[in-house]
């Protein structure tokens, strides 16, 4: 009786508990487990830990997703994760364009890195970071992925070739490193002309060449090829800076999340370069350049230190007017980056493969820092939280008017108008912008509202939409030799002759 009573309390018991008690759930097919060598990082290591899906073997950290057709991508926030302690990546790693879980089969390494965020511009490939990968093989979530990856490398630094005629300059900031409350260094390319002399009576003209996003200091080949800087018979040197930060592209606009770069640059940086290798001393011999990001850069260290500069050549800036943020009118209370009135997904460039805002920005979410939208937000907005920026529009695309205030200062066309009773005699005849009306990442509506306003203010401004052209094919050798004369001749630096050295005597024969 009691055995019957107890058999008929388990049948009860069991029918009124979930099976979830009794049965064990199904394990995660997907799982990936990462530890790191504390010969490399002794730890512990807070911060973000990325997944990369790459192409190939024997595969290393990328600088930057590929923009047209970006790979999958996860990542892990972690807090005080040890050297040699386990962590795992499952089904459920938030990343782009999905989930872990939900990446279709494809064959792949795995590459894992650590972002230590020691002050490099790129999340995976910058020096310190530590990473490590598997060979490639066949991935499919849907079945099930198992991988054990040892972080057991580090990112290097990139060395720098340096010749007669090219040097490099890296010298610390005081402003900067007071910002930041370490040390920070500027740091560029100087290339100096054939036959330079340090003793020369009359100083040299300098160029001030700013590259675009992803661009560096390395960016130097055109001028120190032979006769890279010798323009009508004029001889520059030519910096050609570091235009980054963790933040991204910082243009050399002083920000609250990037501190004073541009004042930096400009009391710093650019009085060092001057003494050190005879140029400048005058607003004729200190001209700019530079090209996207570096268009932007160019334009604005002329308008925001018009007494220093005495012209820049800029060419394919990134957005000058922000009523017209590549095709989107900010100024608009209800404007959103992802949509536009219709609800039509906004585009954010032409020809080839397009791309659109919002995968764009989805795209560069996983990194957390340093791609060409979040270089936007460091620049123009207020700082956040977690030494990040805060974001001008939301997942959604959703602009925050509070913010945007904030943007407001660095709109270039309304800076010039805004203050040109104050810079209208430093500024006239100084501004020269040229942008082709095919731009590749739709950037010319901006410039045809500068060539709107200088054609008012100032009617000897060059502002120049080059027919059909688009963001690189604007850069063309008949544009460059352009450019490159009328520096010279705005310079008004005398001509320079090369003397070659005497032919040696040929010795007499036996």
């Amino acid at each position: 009786m009691i055995h019957q009573v107890l058999m008929m309390a388990m049948v009860l018991f069991n029918q009124d508990t979930p099976t979830k008690s009794f049965v064990l759930a199904n394990p995660d097919p997907v799982r990936i487990e990462l530890r790191y060598d504390a010969k490399v990082f002794p730890g512990p290591f807070t911060g973000r830990v990325h997944l990369l899906w790459m192409n190939g073997d024997n595969p290393s950290p990328p600088r930057m997703p590929n923009w047209g057709n970006p790979n999958p991508h996860h990542f892990m926030d972690v807090k005080n994760w040890k050297a040699g302690e386990p962590l795992e990546m499952g089904s459920k790693a938030k990343g782009h364009p999905a989930e872990l879980g939900k990446i279709a089969k494809r064959k792949a390494s795995l590459l894992a890195v650590m972002d230590c965020d020691l002050g490099g511009l790129s999340f995976s490939a910058s020096p310190g970071n530590v990473w490590g990968a598997t060979p490639s093989t066949e991935w499919d979530p849907a079945t099930g992925m198992k991988a054990n990856i040892v972080l057991d490398k580090v990112v290097g630094v990139d060395t720098f070739r340096s010749s007669e005629r090219v040097k490099l300059i890296r010298i610390k900031s005081p402003l900067l490193s007071a910002f930041h409350k370490k040390d920070v260094f500027q740091q560029a390319a100087v290339v100096l002309p054939e036959g330079f002399n340090p003793t020369r009576i009359e100083a040299y003209p300098f160029l001030v060449d700013i590259s675009g996003f992803g661009g560096d200091h390395r960016s130097h080949g055109r001028y120190s090829r032979q006769g890279g800087n010798r323009w009508e018979g004029v001889d520059f040197v030519v910096v050609v800076p570091d235009p980054n930060c963790r933040l991204g592209h910082h243009v050399f606009a002083d920000s609250d999340n990037n501190g004073p770069v541009g004042t930096a640059f400009v009391s710093e940086f650019l009085p060092a370069i001057e003494k050190q290798f005879h140029c400048g001393g005058k607003r004729d011999y200190r001209f700019l350049t530079g090209h996207s990001s570096g268009g932007w850069s160019s334009l604005w260290l002329m308008v925001a230190y018009p007494a220093y500069f005495g012209g820049t050549w800029s060419t394919s800036p990134d957005p000058v007017d922000f009523h017209d943020f590549q095709k989107i009118d900010l100024y608009q209370p209800s404007a959103n980056i992802f949509t536009d009135e219709k609800g039509k997904l906004r585009p954010l460039s032409r020809g080839g493969r397009p791309m659109v805002y919002r995968n764009f920005y989805q795209m560069e979410q996983p990194m957390r820092r340093g791609g060409q939208l979040q270089s936007f937000q460091a620049v123009f907005g207020p700082a956040g939280k977690h030494n990040l920026p805060t974001p001008l529009w939301d997942d959604d695309g959703k602009t925050d008017l509070k913010v945007f205030e904030h943007w407001i200062p660095y709109d270039i066309v309304a800076k010039i108008e805004r203050e040109w009773t104050t810079n209208s005699k430093l500024l006239k005849g100084r501004i020269r912008v040229y942008m082709g009306t095919k731009d590749t990442f739709l950037l010319e509506g901006a410039v045809v509202r500068l060539k709107a306003v200088m054609a008012k203010l100032d009617p000897t401004a060059i502002v120049e939409l080059v027919e059909g052209k688009d963001h690189g094919s604007l850069l063309s050798p008949e544009l460059m030799a352009k450019i490159h004369k009328g520096m010279a001749v705005a310079s008004g630096a005398p001509k320079t002759e090369i003397i070659s050295d005497p032919p040696k005597e040929k010795s007499p024969g036996k």
